[in-house]
């Protein structure tokens, strides 16, 4: 019934069960409630304010050293899912519960990997059995798709053994979604 979690319900269509499944939390930081997030090196913030997403890390966080969602990932599933945030993470987790290991960017959207999360898709994917990873970034710009396309390329560069696709949702929907 937190304000926060509604949002997040209302806006995302996050349930309370997913948010409890990655160990979300409601946590007071910079004179605000948020939702909180966390991965192995930090906790990326959320909120909404007159339905602007508000989005802030903890201090000392280090969102480019790890993944969202790593300490759910099962490796017997027969895809991974990398989305561009945490919220994307779990929604895809809602929608294709055990069919994939979901995984969201805690950076936003950028095309290339830190050595860290190299070095974790790396042990990953030799212990999984992913067939396929598919990522879910936004393509709605020529500068988007371009920083997509960079990351696909630096996943596949880890990733020999499986099918490496992107989706460029703004293209099949024409333009309706990002």
């Amino acid at each position: 019934g937190h304000q926060v979690v509604t949002q997040a319900k209302d806006y995302d269509q996050l349930t309370t069960e997913t948010l409890n499944y990655y160990g979300c939390g409601i946590i007071e930081a910079y004179d605000h409630d948020w939702l909180a997030f966390p991965y192995k090196t930090g906790c990326q913030l959320y909120r909404r304010e007159q339905n602007e997403k508000q989005i802030r890390t903890l201090k000392g966080s280090k969102p480019g050293y790890s993944f969202f969602g790593t300490r759910n990932v099962t490796s017997d599933a027969s895809a991974l899912f990398i989305a561009k945030s945490p919220r994307e993470a779990m929604l895809l987790h809602q929608t294709f519960e055990s069919g994939a290991d979901n995984i969201g960017l805690a950076t936003g959207e950028q095309g290339t990997l830190s050595s860290e999360q190299c070095q974790w898709l790396e042990q990953q994917v030799s212990q999984a059995s992913y067939k396929k990873i598919i990522l879910f970034l936004d393509c709605d710009t020529d500068e988007a798709y371009q920083t997509t396309r960079q990351l696909a390329n630096a996943i596949a560069e880890i990733s020999t053994d499986q099918e490496i696709s992107l989706i460029n949702i703004h293209q099949v929907t024409e333009g309706e979604y990002k």
